[in-house]
């Protein structure tokens, strides 16, 4: 086959920074990035892809391998260019197999007065994720979500975070909840498809039915504008015990239970590979390389960005593979 393709979850297990460096206009030091036209947190393809190779460098994967599934190194195409009868001047030898799109989010965790916290998202956030889905053959099944009214947000019935007077209380603001039975099934689908193939992530798959909730459009964007987590950091001098003179800074964070998504395409590598020569080889190759959980963006050394991996058809493989197994 000459194409492969897949829709990549990535849930937030410890808090993410996947930055853009200082920036002296903004409010805190070290932002992350985001969708410059709707502010909303992402993760660049740049980033991930090259976190992902990070990862195949930490594994000891063959350099011919890791050039045709991530591209050529700058001086892999110098080598090349060197070398005129094998490279058109300029040209990479090896383009990349692989394409990652930008992990946009999908859920984001907001305080909640019950149920400690909830899941929320906003239709037009869905409506993103489902343009992608769909790209990639997943979710035809599932609906469109209209947009809630102002100061109205939408909950699954007999939700455990609606108070007695069917308000939903998050943070400091107060909505009307009503009630809709497409909220449980959505929420279960994504549990069963987004959220890891892990026992341990049993709880958080039985709550996610619950406690997804929707938000009109400009009262998420706000939550995931300003409700991010901000750290200050400080540096101490070994020798005085004191801090730094100038060492304190700040740095921006997704919170832990964030739901990110990125479409994964592979093209069958123009210079094949023994074991590597179609797309569905490449492909699977990668989704072996990815363990269950993968370090993405800044402060690896204090245990940031641990982000669990589930594939949109993992569930659909394993059956298929019980089934083959049984005939």
């Amino acid at each position: 086959m000459n194409q492969a393709r897949d829709l990549l979850f990535l849930y937030t297990e410890t808090p993410l920074h996947a930055g853009v460096g200082f920036d002296p206009d903004a409010a805190v030091d070290l932002p992350i990035q985001r969708d410059e036209t709707t502010g909303y947190p992402i993760i660049f393809s740049s980033t991930l892809k090259g976190s992902f190779r990070s990862l195949a460098r930490a594994k000891r994967v063959d350099e011919e391998i890791e050039a045709a599934v991530f591209g050529a190194l700058p001086e892999q195409v110098e080598e090349a260019d060197a070398r005129e009868e094998e490279s058109e001047k300029g040209k990479s030898p090896f383009p990349a197999a692989l394409s990652i799109g930008d992990a946009q989010l999908l859920l984001f965790p907001v305080r909640s007065l019950l149920g400690v916290f909830v899941w929320a998202t906003s239709a037009q956030a869905f409506a993103r994720f489902l343009r992608t889905a769909h790209r990639v053959g997943v979710g035809q099944e599932i609906p469109q979500i209209p947009a809630p009214p102002p100061g109205i947000a939408w909950v699954a019935p007999q939700s455990p975070v609606i108070t007695e007077k069917k308000e939903l209380v998050l943070e400091e603001f107060t909505f009307r909840a009503r009630e809709q039975r497409a909220m449980t099934h959505l929420g279960q689908w994504l549990a069963d498809t987004a959220f890891p193939l892990d026992e341990s992530f049993d709880y958080w798959v039985q709550k996610m039915t619950s406690h997804f909730i929707v938000l009109p459009d400009e009262v998420f964007q706000f939550f995931v504008t300003t409700r991010t987590m901000i750290t200050h950091r400080i540096r101490i001098d070994p020798e005085t015990g004191v801090v730094q003179e100038g060492a304190l800074w700040s740095e921006e964070y997704v919170p832990p239970e964030a739901l990110f998504y990125t479409p994964v395409e592979v093209q069958a590598p123009d210079k094949p590979i023994e074991g590597l020569e179609s797309a569905e080889e490449v492909f699977g190759w990668f989704r072996t390389l990815l363990d269950d959980v993968v370090q993405v963006g800044a402060g690896r050394t204090l245990g940031r960005g641990l982000l669990r991996v589930r594939w949109a058809g993992e569930e659909v493989d394993e059956a298929e593979e019980e089934e083959e197994s049984v005939a």
